[in-house]
């Protein structure tokens, strides 16, 4: 009778702390499961934000090559005779890339259960949407501190330059988003 009353309360303890560690162990996978299916969603809109971004690429990549020709061409022409030329633009037509997403998964760290390599990828391909945007900014802001009618030769080389860039980064992106998009598919089982 004695070695059961010493028994009892050891295992009464036992068994109290086996249901804390399964308890434990159950929240953990709990918390586990909802992560990857934040990270999952994530990934979801992610995907279609570059699919997005890739479409406004696709839409104005030839008009930037074509564009940036005309304008070397009209440069190439001495000052003199520039004004018997007729070059004409149909607006500069930056991309307007989506990044909400991205941020909202930077944000809230739903990204955290992916492959590293994956949000490697990711992270390099909004770096250079950033690249693209602050090329787009930098023009702009030229164009407020000195609009295009003060100079409108010094305006078009610095056109000229925006455009030589442009028309090296949106085939880069485009590829970019090509190499991403089945990943990403890949990754949600797709």
């Amino acid at each position: 009778r004695r070695r059961w009353s010493v028994g009892r309360p050891i295992l009464e303890v036992g068994l109290i702390a086996l249901g804390v560690f399964l308890g434990l162990a159950g929240e953990q996978w709990r918390e586990r499961a909802e992560r990857r299916e934040r990270a999952e969603e994530a990934l979801r809109r992610i995907r279609a934000e570059l699919a997005a971004n890739r479409e406004e690429v696709h839409r104005v990549v030839d008009y930037h090559a074509t564009a940036h020709e005309r304008l070397k061409a009209h440069l190439a022409i001495p000052a003199a005779k520039r004004s018997e030329s007729s070059f004409r633009l149909d607006g500069i037509l930056p991309v307007q890339f989506e990044q909400t997403a991205w941020q909202l998964a930077q944000d809230t760290q739903a990204l955290v259960d992916i492959d590293p390599d994956l949000g490697f990828a990711l992270a390099r391909v909004y770096g250079m949407q950033a690249r693209y945007q602050g090329l787009t900014q930098g023009l702009t802001n030229a164009m407020y501190t000195r609009p295009p009618s003060e100079d409108p030769t010094a305006f078009l080389h610095s056109l000229s330059l925006y455009f030589s860039d442009i028309v090296e980064l949106e085939p880069a992106l485009a590829k970019l988003y090509d190499d991403m998009l089945p990943r990403i598919d890949l990754r949600l089982g797709r």
